[in-house]
């Protein structure tokens, strides 16, 4: 990333290399900005043959479109194309730009008059081609000043180590036939499609600069409910982008999704058989607990997930939905930009981004039944997910990857029957490996003689082969241990953790 340090100029003083650029946005979105947006991108301090607004539209605010239309200059045009996909009307405009450059924004963004003249010397004065402008809010609430410090905190340039992140539409240049080389916005993904094109660009080695002095004012939601739907469409779609890439792709450019990863365990199926084993382990022996996780925690996690078995994932969107309800009522009555309120908006900004994610999850598991090839070494951190039941996403530690399993947990096991020597990798990194308080079941039948190697990290069982049940293709092998509380040892992690697994091998028995 380079931050541009150039002198503001008074006029603009156009040469015969100076770029011209075309300025896209769509009428969708607008926030009741449409037209202050408009007289800020037709007023630029910029020669007219040189830059031209290119406004895309459905058909469907004709009073409006009219008025937007009518603030355009000669060369600037409105276009029309029959969708409610905001991204698509972005890509129709930007094929039809005539100029080099293309300039993305927003109906609910105005450029500063200045803003193509920094654009301009910047392009000239810098390597870089990809360049995004410097983002300024312009709130009429509290709500907006907190969306503004959320996306400092976290798009900023000079607070984030690739710049990347920032390339969204709200504001950056790039050439047209780049933007043609790229394949142009993948507008399936919607309102997460912008991110997408932008990690396009960034793997392709197109490096993405920062013209500081391009200043963009955005105006941004003011009520709740504009709050939630970009945010709900964006988890929806990440989800999308989530089943056309690895997941070690996704953990390194996208970042850990908790739900994605624990799609499974929202199959009505797979809770109804945590359900059963927990059940067994509460009522089965009711006076021979001690090696057992605890009756609290079983009948903790008996409750978390009966709702899943009747109603899958769905149930997942009612409590993300009625929490968000329940912040923004707090919002509305504890009004003002204090750091409480400030941290009530991320969690439900948040919990929106979650409600996404579990709604595409729920359609994701009505359309599509997993597979599970044959497998004898279940190498967990690149093991596909349809095998895991309650595992978090994928981690790192000193260079090895593994995953975390819940308290309670469920391998799917896709084997021929007959008796295995079965270890679990493990790492050292759970500082209370002796209180595990462990009980393994292999279709809900107890495996009692458990052996720990604390040397290899290492746990190793046998599996008989009547333990199989021949009806089944899959067969399950559940880990259930007491958990332990990262948080308790001043840490900012929340969760409750069981072992961090590497692999788990099953040796056929000579």
């Amino acid at each position: 990333m380079t931050i541009a340090t150039s002198s503001p100029q008074e006029t603009s003083q156009i040469a015969s290399d100076d770029f011209k650029f075309s300025i896209v946005f769509t009428l969708l979105l607008h926030r009741g900005y449409a037209i202050k947006s408009t007289k800020g991108w037709t007023r630029q301090d910029y020669p007219d043959d040189h830059y031209e607004v290119i406004v895309a539209a459905n058909g469907k605010q004709p009073e409006l479109e009219k008025e937007v239309k009518e603030l355009l200059r000669p060369c600037d045009r409105m276009i029309f194309a029959d969708t409610d996909n905001h991204m698509e009307l972005y890509d129709l405009a930007a094929k039809q730009a005539k100029n080099e450059m293309l300039v993305f924004t927003e109906s609910h963004a105005s450029g500063a008059p200045t803003c193509l003249q920094e654009l301009n010397r910047y392009l000239k004065t810098h390597d870089e081609v990809i360049v995004g402008c410097r983002n300024n809010g312009e709130n009429d609430n509290y709500l907006g000043e907190f969306i503004d410090r959320w996306y400092d905190q976290n798009y900023h340039p000079e607070k984030v180590e690739q710049y990347w992140h920032n390339m969204n539409i709200r504001g950056f240049t790039i050439p047209k036939q780049l933007y043609l080389d790229l394949g142009g916005i993948p507008f399936e993904y919607e309102s997460y499609a912008s991110r997408v094109f932008a990690l396009k660009a960034y793997q392709a080695g197109n490096p993405i600069g920062y013209a500081e002095k391009a200043d963009i004012y955005h105006y941004n939601s003011t009520t709740f409910l504009k709050s939630f739907e970009p945010q709900n469409n964006h988890g929806y779609n990440e989800c999308h982008y989530r089943t056309q890439f690895s997941d070690e792709h996704c953990t390194k450019y996208i970042g850990r999704s908790i739900e994605w990863s624990k799609r499974e365990t929202y199959r009505p199926e797979n809770s109804r058989y945590i359900c059963k084993i927990l059940l067994q382990q509460l009522f089965g022996n009711p006076f021979q607990n001690n090696q057992k996780l605890s009756y609290f925690l079983q009948l903790q996690f008996l409750l978390k997930y009966f709702p899943y078995a009747l109603a899958g994932a769905k149930w997942g969107c009612v409590q993300s939905r009625f929490k968000i309800s329940l912040l923004s009522i707090w919002l509305n009555i504890f009004r003002g930009s204090s750091s409480v309120n400030y941290n009530v908006f991320i969690k439900m900004w948040c919990d929106s981004v979650s409600h996404g994610r579990l709604l595409f999850i729920s359609e994701y598991l009505q359309k599509n039944k997993p597979s599970f090839p044959e497998l004898y070494t279940y190498n967990i951190p690149t093991l596909d997910e349809n095998y895991l039941i309650g595992f978090y996403p994928l981690e790192y530690w000193q260079e090895q990857d593994f995953r975390w399993t819940d308290a309670v947990s469920v391998l799917k096991v896709s084997l021929p029957p007959q008796t295995y020597n079965v270890t679990i990798q493990l790492l050292p990194i759970r500082p209370d490996y002796l209180d595990l308080k462990l009980s393994l079941l292999f279709n809900n039948r107890p495996l009692k003689e458990i052996n720990y190697d604390w040397e290899q990290w290492k746990i190793t069982f046998t599996v008989k082969s009547e333990f199989f049940d021949p009806q089944q293709q899959v067969q399950n092998l559940a880990l259930l241990c007491q958990p332990f509380y990262p948080k308790r040892s001043g840490s900012s992690d929340l969760r409750a953790l069981g072992l961090p697994i590497q692999s788990i091998d099953f040796v056929p028995h000579q």
